[in-house]
């Protein structure tokens, strides 16, 4: 962490799965941050760009696969990983 209180007020610190677990909800905080307001259209286009759900749903229902781990949805390894 930034120790210079002058340096802290100009970085914002961003994780990853932060970005990836909650989208929206960090756009209002890095926007409020460059105090640049959130035109109703970029959180439109965030909320139709992502979808978390989709994310955590993914594979609990027995179809599809991740594709991180090279297995093959018709059965099988795919021997390209």
């Amino acid at each position: 962490m930034l120790a210079d209180p002058v340096l802290r007020s100009r970085y914002l610190r961003v994780r990853f799965e932060d970005v990836a677990g909650h989208p929206e909800a960090l756009s209002h905080v890095i926007f409020r941050f460059i105090r640049v307001p959130l035109h109703p259209d970029v959180r439109t286009f965030i909320r139709n760009s992502t979808n978390t759900t989709k994310m955590e749903n993914h594979g609990k229902d027995g179809e599809g696969s991740d594709p991180r781990r090279g297995s093959d949805p018709r059965g099988g390894s795919d021997p390209r990983v």
